[in-house]
């Protein structure tokens, strides 16, 4: 009896260590697209503050959202009158797009300037390098990783 109990907290044990990784791994595949999961960076946008600015990508960063619920991807963009934090989305939907963007790139943004974390930061809708355009979100905030929960 000894014997068996140990097994099953053996099995339990590494079924609650493994449920981490094999949620990162779906998360870098692209597994969980349809997610209707909401974190701060998808909620907080806010289509009255939308604007477009220009300039040269300083940094490319993965962040993690307050609650550690989400990885994201951010930049940094200088322009002419300030280095402002962009956000983007999730590293997996970023891989899935046809244009990359990398430092030094020129880009334009639109997107909504918000407040996170006691700074101002541009919750991205559109990326433009050139002729290319990687859209993120709907014109009215949704991001376009997320899918729509269908009406009842």
């Amino acid at each position: 009896m000894k014997k068996f109990l140990c097994v099953i907290l053996v099995c339990i044990a590494v079924i609650m260590l493994s449920a981490p990784i094999l949620v990162l791994a779906a998360e870098e595949t692209g597994e969980t697209t349809g997610s209707t999961r909401y974190s701060q960076y998808s909620t907080a946008y806010d289509p009255k503050t939308v604007e477009t600015v220009s300039g040269t990508i300083l940094k490319i960063e993965t962040f993690t959202t307050q609650r550690r619920a989400e990885r994201g991807i951010y930049l940094r963009l200088h322009t002419e009158t300030e280095n402002i934090p962009v956000q983007l989305g999730p590293p997996w939907f970023l891989k899935k797009q046809e244009t990359t963007i990398k430092k030094g790139d020129k880009i334009t943004v639109t997107g909504s300037r918000v407040t996170l974390r006691d700074e101002p930061v541009i919750l991205a809708a559109e990326i433009r390098k050139g002729d290319e355009v990687i859209k993120l979100r709907e014109k009215n905030g949704f991001p376009m990783w997320v899918k729509p929960t269908p009406a009842p």
